[in-house]
Formats: structure tokens, sequence, C-alpha cells
């Protein structure tokens, strides 16, 4: 892509599927095509892959074998326990360190282990710090636990020697070519045999780690009351932590996410049900339920630093608490959207101002926001511009940056070859952060929008890719039903999307919300009865449309939450157009 390339125009493309997999998924199963491709489209090679992924078991969680390090590093840990008591479990301060702390902590907790947890706010910076460590070391800590944190903790695991404080590293982020010599590191990024856990959460290795500490205690530890419910409310952590964090919903962490999900109902961490009830009252809870309504509140504590509530949160003693702190998180969580508008718009203009979207990178840098929300602006920056995005918050003497980008870019590697300039940096494929010193930034700046430019000749992120498109006759509570079968949807198996072309409206429009920017709709083709659609926040799509004219819609197919009837969830709209030969 050239540096002065404008801000790209999305096409729709319809991706081709090998009919050969197609029938071998779909043998000795009754599917329609559409499923057979959303499956494909999820990583299903072959029929034996189906049955496990149409019927998740925990036990496909619970007894895959561990990766090298988790299993002689939870054996470590346990034969240090009795002379190093208290421990430290120190995590970060985002929703998944935040949830990999209270899950270690409780779960050693409930073995009866003296145990404290600790997470720094945001303006300590990620993870485990050298301060961080003294502070825990002071407060009696004889043995600390990382969690979410510390693969690149080169600094701290020196000190942790020097103070005689064994220091486990256990995390999920990827490594750098140099490691830290700290007493063990625990991280599938590193193993051999770690491939099939490298989509785990912090919290989700937190969670098998102390499933396997567990293995070393005896029954009188484990068949207790205590740790029964801490298992329990564990899984629903380590579940939310997984969406929060983006990981993929595939692999072990399908059977984690579904199981929580048909668990959550009976978690008795007051906080946590008191959240659950707070944000929904559906008998039934999905993954994007989790995503679009209890996670931004979590989110929000942290990002206007008050961390705290988080932990005050899953600490409740009564309802009544956990209702206080929900109301808190609330009012925390609407004064986040209105701060990230406000923030995202300024930099929108700055970017059409200096004209940053028509390089091969979008990079904005300011001081009128708070770092906490520089992913959030790069988000929307990525939404706008596909393609990677860079939002520095200015400090007094060196850059805070949060870096975004749709696949296939891979930002950590753009900045592993730049590290030479960086104060530290990590993060993954599509999210990643770095500080620099002013003086550095110059020639940095000039290794991104090379790097990027170089990625951009493959990348076909200005595609929106659709797995079918459909007939409209095509479309009923059958299909929707069997699409529902692969839930939970989310990174790595995301919604499938489909078209269906040549569309009129039934009637007029309604915008709804305070804003009037949500649009409900029917449509439908001559001789046949209309169906339902929803479009959140695209009235302006639809304004520009001649509402008597046939359209095109591309949508995700699901059922409405209010009557259950077949509903259209719309992405994207456009006036009607034949459909193109080419495919992606």
């Amino acid at each position: 892509m050239s540096t002065s390339q404008k801000k790209p125009a999305v096409e729709w493309r319809l991706k081709k599927f090998d009919p050969e997999l197609l029938e071998n998924l779909g043998r000795g199963r009754k599917l329609q095509q559409p499923t057979l491709k959303a499956m494909a489209q999820a990583g299903l090679t072959d029929s034996g892959m189906v049955e496990s992924f149409l019927n998740p078991s925990l036990e496909d969680w619970t007894g895959l074998k561990a990766f090298s390090s988790l299993k002689s590093g939870a054996k470590a840990i346990v034969d240090l326990l009795e002379e190093h008591q208290p421990v430290c479990i120190h995590g970060d301060f985002d929703s998944d360190g935040l949830c990999a702390t209270h899950i270690l902590t409780n779960g050693l907790k409930a073995l009866g282990v003296d145990v404290f947890g600790h997470c720094p706010r945001r303006g300590d910076g990620h993870g485990i710090s050298v301060a961080s460590l003294e502070g825990v070391v002071e407060k009696g800590a004889k043995l600390v636990i990382t969690v979410d944190c510390g693969t690149s903790a080169f600094e701290e695991a020196k000190r942790a020697k020097e103070l005689g404080v064994p220091l486990f590293i256990t995390d999920h982020h990827l490594p750098d070519e140099s490691l830290p010599e700290a007493e063990c590191i625990i991280n599938p990024q590193l193993e051999d045999d770690g491939e099939p856990w490298q989509g785990l959460s912090g919290s989700g290795i937190a969670f098998k780690l102390i499933l396997e500490i567990s293995q070393h205690f005896p029954s009188s530890r484990t068949n207790t009351q205590a740790y029964q419910t801490f298992f329990r409310d564990a899984l629903v952590m380590a579940a939310i932590a997984t969406i929060a964090d983006v990981m993929p919903l595939t692999g072990p962490n399908r059977p984690l996410v579904q199981s929580a999900l048909s668990m959550i109902g009976s978690v008795e961490n007051l906080g946590l049900k008191g959240l659950v009830d707070h944000v929904t009252k559906k008998d039934a809870l999905r993954a994007e339920d989790l995503a679009f309504q209890l996670i931004p509140r979590l989110n929000a504590a942290q990002r206007l630093e008050q961390p705290e509530l988080i932990q005050n949160l899953f600490s409740a003693s009564t309802p009544e608490e956990a209702k206080k702190v929900c109301g808190e998180l609330d009012t925390l969580n609407q004064r986040r959207r209105e701060l990230q508008e406000r923030f995202s718009n300024l930099a929108l203009t700055r970017v059409q101002e200096t004209g940053a979207g028509q390089k091969s990178v979008v990079i904005v840098m300011g001081d009128e926001w708070p770092e906490s929300f520089n992913g959030l602006i790069a988000s929307r920056l990525v939404g706008e511009y596909h393609r990677p995005a860079v939002v520095i918050r200015k400090k007094e003497d060196y850059y805070q940056a949060s870096c975004r980008a749709p696949q296939p870019y891979h930002l950590k590697e753009v900045l592993d070859s730049g590290s030479q300039h960086l104060l530290g940096h990590g993060g993954h494929a599509q999210a990643a952060g770095f500080q620099i010193n002013k003086d550095n930034w110059e020639p940095f700046e000039k290794h991104l929008l090379s790097s990027f430019s170089v990625q951009s000749e493959n990348a076909q992120v200005f595609r929106m890719v659709l797995i079918d498109d459909l007939p409209f006759t095509s479309l009923n509570e059958g299909l929707a039903k069997e699409i529902s079968l692969l839930e939970p949807f989310g990174q790595g198996n995301p919604k499938p999307l489909f078209a269906c072309r040549g569309l009129l409206f039934d009637g007029s429009l309604r915008f709804m919300g305070k804003d009037g920017n949500h649009v409900g709709f029917k449509v439908f083709i001559e001789g046949q009865n209309s169906i339902d659609g929803v479009a959140f926040g695209m009235a302006e799509s639809f304004n520009a449309l001649d509402s008597h004219g046939k359209i095109d819609l591309a949508f995700y197919l699901g059922t409405s939450p209010y009557n259950g009837r077949l509903q259209l969830m719309v992405q994207a709209v456009r006036p009607h157009q034949t459909p193109k030969a080419r495919v992606h």
C-alpha cells in the first residue's frame, strides 16, 4: 500500500471454501451449507473435529495434558510452600490480570495456603516492577508468583535473587529472544508441547496451574465445599478474562468458555453474581453478553484508575455490598463511554488535519487524554481506516503508546524488529504497546511506516469477508438455530457473516436510541414475508439510501431477544449491486 493511499472503501468479498472439506465436515450430519462453511471458517478440518466442537465438555479442558513448565513449576511451588509462606500472587491491572490474581490467590487459600494478592494501578505501569516486588516483600512475601506478566521481567528477576525470594513467572505473552533468570517461567509460548495452550489468557494459565498444584495436596483439601465453590467461580472468572483479553474461542478455550456460560448462574462469589444479575436479566448468557455488557464495567474501573473497585467487588461479603459496587461500576462505565467518545473524536480530527490517515499506519499523539484511553482510541482508528493505529500519550520525557491492528498485521513483530529504539514493549499480534524516549521517536516512526508498508502488501484487510451469499428464501429459524450450535463466538471463531442482496424495505425505518443512531426495519422480496432487521450505530448509512430502492445487507443471523423471531443483525448496508465473480 502506498503511503499516500487515502482511506479505503471496504469491498464485499465471498470467502472460498473447498467443496471436499465441506463434504467431509458434513458427513453423517444433517447440517446446511452455511453452517458447514461457518465451521470451516473456525478452522475445523475433518469430521472428527466436529463432534467435540458441537459438544464441548469441560473434561476436554481439565483433562488435556499440562505443558512441561506448568507441570514442573507446580511441583516446585508445592515443594517451596511450607517454608516460603506467605506467598504473594502478583498480577496486572487489566481484567485478565485482576481475574488471574483472584483465581490463584483464592485457589491457594482454599488449599490452606497463607497467600495474598497484589495488582498495580495503571499509573504504576504494567505487571511486576522492581518497586512492586520490593513492596510485596516488605509486606512479608517469601515466595512471589506472577500471573499475566513477567516474561520480560529481567531486572525484577535479578532483584528477587538479591532479596532471596523465589520468583515464579506465569504468563501468556509472546517472549523476547532472551528470558529473565527466574526460579521458573511457566508460559506455553516457550514450550514444544505448549501449542494446545498457547491461546490461553493469563487467567486460564493461573486456573490450570492451581488445578495442577491441587493434585499434590491430599483429597481432604480438595474435596471441601470451599474448594468446590472456588473451582466454579474460578472457571467463570477465567472465561470472562479469556473474552476480555480477546483470546481465541477455539481449542481449550472453547470448552472452558462454554462450560462457564452454563455455570454462570450458579456462581457463589457475591460480587460476580451481583454483577451478572445487574447487567442482564437473560436466563442464558452468551459470550457477547459478557463482552459488551459485563466486561466493559470491569475495564472502566482500571481505565479510570479505580481497580480497587474490582477487588471490592470480588471480595464483597453481602449482596448489599456487591450491589453498591455494581452501581459505582455503572457510573464509571458511563463516564468511560463519554470520555472515550470525546477523546476518539479529538484524535480523529487530528488525524484528518495532519493527513496521518493517508499513511501505512495511523499515528496520532497528544497529551489531552489519559494513557488508559490509548487502546480504545487506537481501536476506533482501526475501525475507521482499516489499518494499524498507534496512539501516543506524551509524557514529560518519553512517549507511552498503545497499538491496535486488524488481521493479518502483526504488531509485535514490528515492535520486536525495532526494539533498539524502545525503552520497553510487549503484547500480541493485534494489540501491543511500547515506551520510547522522545529523542528516539523520529527513527522509530520511520521504522513503523516502512514495516507496516511491507506488511500491507499481503494484507487483505480492506475487504469485508462474507462466508456465504444467501437467497432470501433460505433465511429461517432452523438455520439460525443451527448457527447457534457454533457458539460461543469470538476471536478465532467469529460469527458467520452472511449477505443477502436485492432486498426491499417493508414500511418505514425506525430510528432508536437516545441519539436516534440505531435503526430497526423490515425487509422482503416480492412474494415473501418480511424479516426483522436491526442495525446499531448505522443511522447515517441507512439515511443515505433510497428507501424505495433495492439494497444489499451483510448481517449475522439470529433471533430477537424480545420476541424470539428471526432477526438480521446488520453490519453493513449498500444500494444493490450485482455480485462480483472474485472471491477471497
